[in-house]
């Protein structure tokens, strides 16, 4: 599994410096969740049209208890669909039926998105820290 560094670290901490830390915390939360779930979607798009059923329905994003200002989501897949690994990775022909060609959806992605994480994660980022705000000022109008 491959950890994503901090992006944007500027923009985050002068934002989150400015909050409270309970609401900055949710806020750092819900981004990680959400870029998680920018990454499910990616890999569900670069999956082969062939195995599109249960591979798709098994993928999924959860959050992982961690430390506070540490959030950790992860992106995985169901146990009952093993054959992930086999796409992923191929197989080898060891008898008369041949082998599977390796079809790099979970690893095309991860690097795409380790050059864009910035990007998604600033916008993703701001769209959360609006709604936060958009909240805030409901409950203060009420």
């Amino acid at each position: 599994m491959k950890k994503a560094g901090v992006f944007g670290a500027d923009l985050v901490a002068k934002v989150l410096k400015e909050m409270a830390p309970k609401h900055a915390n949710n806020i750092m939360r819900a981004t990680v969740q959400s870029v998680a779930g920018e990454a499910k979607k990616r890999i569900k798009k670069r999956l082969p049209k062939d195995f599109s059923g249960d591979l798709r329905k098994s993928l999924k994003h959860k959050r992982r208890q961690a430390l506070p200002m540490f959030p950790v989501s992860d992106v995985y897949v169901e146990r009952g669909v093993f054959y992930w690994r086999f796409l992923e990775h191929g197989t080898k022909a060891t008898d008369k039926h041949g082998s599977t060609p390796a079809v790099h959806f979970v690893r095309n992605t991860e690097f795409e998105m380790s050059i864009e994480l910035p990007k998604i994660g600033k916008k993703l980022f701001l769209k959360k820290l609006e709604a936060a705000n958009k909240r805030a000022l409901k409950k203060r109008v009420a």
